[in-house]
């Protein structure tokens, strides 16, 4: 373990925190990506993004400084030093984040934006985790399994991997996942659901002084994310009985045509594309000569 990855004089950068830089650019390279194939113009979606991850950041780190407020009422400086201890909370940065999209994300969509972040937070999840490991965070229960990785003296379980893991294979869930999407929102529910339900797992192999039980055998970030996980549920089975289908990417219009799909859908065509009917619309005569000229030649056929 490396927990401070560079020193200069008093100035330091931990291990997390640099990965966690990696992570932001990560998630952003990834969301530009995915923003052209929705149809999204890439900069909006970025710039969107950029303010996502302040408030995420603000969030994140009121949330951690309320559930840890002894350890910086002497030391009230120590709240702005994240660098320094990576003292973040997850599901503080996503209400942090959500509020941001709430309130500037309208042009682009509340839920198809959470859909399109979802999985370039999963993949910044997973790297952010090599920062864990380095920096000794979340570090796992004694183990005599072959994997356990070495932390004073002793073997443990390398719960930072674990969720590196998971993190990664909900990346490659969440991806595919927008095709098939019956609502906008529907990915982001997912990746709410499999986040809980993964950390209330992996929990059990974490150190008991890093997460100590306080209701049975249960942590409370377990329950958190138990509660986080059963409520994405709950809602993803009630949007799914009144769903409003998503808007279809033109990936996905692309698939379509080359397989040679006839679309049927009686939907206004996206912006920037119109069908011959609409490019050349029917005209009537503007003038009285043109309406006798179509009269004369009417009169001209043959009655039999």
């Amino acid at each position: 373990m490396n927990p401070t990855l560079i020193r200069i004089g008093q100035f330091q950068i931990s291990s997390f925190g640099l990965f966690l830089l990696l992570a932001f650019a990560m998630g952003l390279y990834l969301l530009s990506r995915d923003a052209r194939r929705e149809g999204i113009e890439a900069n909006a979606a970025v710039d969107l993004a950029l303010y996502v991850i302040i408030g995420g950041i603000i969030g994140a780190r009121l949330a951690h400084v309320l559930v840890n407020l002894p350890n910086y009422i002497l030391e009230p400086m120590r709240i702005l030093q994240i660098w320094q201890d990576g003292g973040l909370s997850f599901y503080g940065a996503i209400l942090g984040g959500l509020i941001v999209v709430r309130l500037g994300g309208r042009s682009i969509g509340i839920g198809r934006f959470a859909d399109l972040i979802a999985p370039a937070i999963a993949a910044g999840y997973a790297v952010a985790m090599i920062g864990a490991l380095l920096s000794g965070l979340f570090n796992g229960r004694e183990t005599d399994l072959p994997w356990g990785v070495p932390r004073l003296g002793t073997f443990v379980h390398p719960t930072q991997i674990y969720l590196l893991i998971a993190a990664v294979a909900m990346y490659f869930v969440l991806r595919p996942a927008r095709a098939q999407r019956a609502y906008e929102g529907q990915v982001f529910l997912t990746f709410l659901f499999l986040h809980g339900f993964t950390r209330l797992v992996i929990e059990f192999f974490l150190d008991v002084e890093v997460a100590p039980p306080v209701l049975g055998p249960f942590t409370a970030a377990q329950m958190m994310n138990a509660l986080v996980a059963a409520l994405a549920l709950w809602l993803m089975a009630r949007r799914s009985k009144t769903a409003i289908p998503a808007e279809p990417s033109l990936a996905m219009a692309g698939n379509g045509a080359a397989s040679g799909d006839v679309a049927t859908s009686d939907a206004p065509p996206p912006m920037g594309f119109q069908s011959h009917r609409e490019r050349v619309p029917l005209r009537a005569p503007s003038t009285a000569g043109e309406l006798s000229d179509s009269e004369s030649h009417r009169n001209d056929v043959p009655r039999g």
